[in-house]
């Protein structure tokens, strides 16, 4: 398969603007150590200073220039050392004969899988189908490669020849949507189980009073999709997916396919950044304190847990989850967390 090089890769684009940011983040530290007198993450003033000093040829650039997260370059496919087994075992959607895809649980997998599950069948779930049922999408039949009735040579063809696609999320903020996903799923209200005795329990994975939760929704992504074997993964993070989600949809060539299967009322994602969205207004998305502008599905899998982290963090929780989720905090370069929110960021 033919590789596109991005406008710029990661590296590049923290060495570009990150680069030029931090060092008004030092000369503004007092505000990100101790935040705004309501405990925020960074004042009004901290943001408009920072856009205020960057040089004037970043301030003119436009975000969907300057900026672009998807580069299919950063994976490599083969991997002589994989065995059939572990790429059966892992949960890889085979998309249509174009790439390779791992949504683990409270990555947003729901949306895609409802859109990959058109692609290879050319079904379209209602929205209301969607909503009212979101775990309609995974009892659909497979398109897993490892549940596809293929030879052992076919299967290692399919997983030498095609892209395989990650996607991560902040391990602070997909931790709290998998504890509010597990109450909502077991029937538990959060005075029964605090967030604190869930921390605990996942420490000790002491689930034995529970029956029928899919332990998938607990577990780290790199866990989910077997990261340190199956290696080769084109590493996304959901935070950014304003940044990439174009650029995906038009380098595996389903911008048809997609707005087809947006005219059902089904939006898997929106970004609602353009041409003309200047770098010097999303300072705050660029640093991480912010999300980037978008649309998502809604489903009752959708919690708004980012806006919730705050309430149910102290920093002893930030340092067990630190702990417990550390290969996506490696795998996947999210920033480490001391629980103090105006320390915050999602990337």
């Amino acid at each position: 398969m033919s590789k596109i090089i991005s406008t710029s890769t990661k590296e590049e684009v923290h060495n570009k603007v990150r680069g030029k940011i931090i060092p008004a983040l030092a000369v503004l530290g007092f505000v990100l150590l101790f935040g705004n007198s309501n405990g925020g993450r960074m004042s009004i003033y901290a943001e408009s200073s920072i856009t205020n000093i960057l040089p004037q040829s970043l301030r003119q650039d436009f975000l969907p220039v300057a900026f672009s997260f998807f580069d299919p370059a950063n994976g490599t496919m083969n991997n002589e050392n994989i065995t059939v087994t572990t790429i059966r075992k892992t949960a890889l959607t085979l998309v249509g004969d174009r790439f390779l895809a791992c949504h683990a649980p409270k990555t947003g997998v729901t949306a895609w899988r409802n859109f990959y599950l058109y692609v290879d069948t050319g079904r379209l779930l209602t929205i209301e189908e969607t909503v009212n049922d979101p775990g309609l999408v995974h009892r659909q039949p497979k398109n897993m490669l490892g549940g596809l009735k293929l030879s052992r040579e076919k299967v290692l063809e399919i997983f030498n020849n095609l892209d395989r696609i990650i996607v991560g999320r902040n391990p602070y903020v997909r931790f709290l949507s998998s504890y509010l996903d597990w109450l909502s799923r077991v029937g538990k209200k959060e005075k029964q189980v605090p967030f604190p005795d869930f921390v605990d329990r996942y420490e000790k994975w002491n689930f034995s009073d529970v029956r029928d939760f899919p332990a998938d929704h607990l577990y780290s992504v790199s866990k989910v999709c077997n990261f340190d074997k199956i290696g080769g993964y084109i590493v996304l993070r959901v935070e950014e997916q304003a940044l990439w989600f174009n650029e995906l949809v038009k380098h595996y060539n389903l911008t048809v396919q997609m707005e087809e299967f947006a005219k059902g009322g089904v939006v898997v994602f929106e970004s609602l950044l353009n041409q003309s969205s200047a770098v010097k207004d999303f300072v705050p998305s660029i640093v991480g304190t912010e999300a980037y502008p978008s649309i998502t599905v809604k489903d009752s899998h959708n919690r708004g847990t980012s806006n919730k982290i705050f309430e149910y963090y102290t920093p002893e929780l930030a340092a067990k989850v630190t702990e417990l989720f550390m290969p996506d905090f490696i795998n996947f370069n999210y920033p480490l967390w001391n629980g103090n929110p105006a320390m915050f960021h999602y990337v």
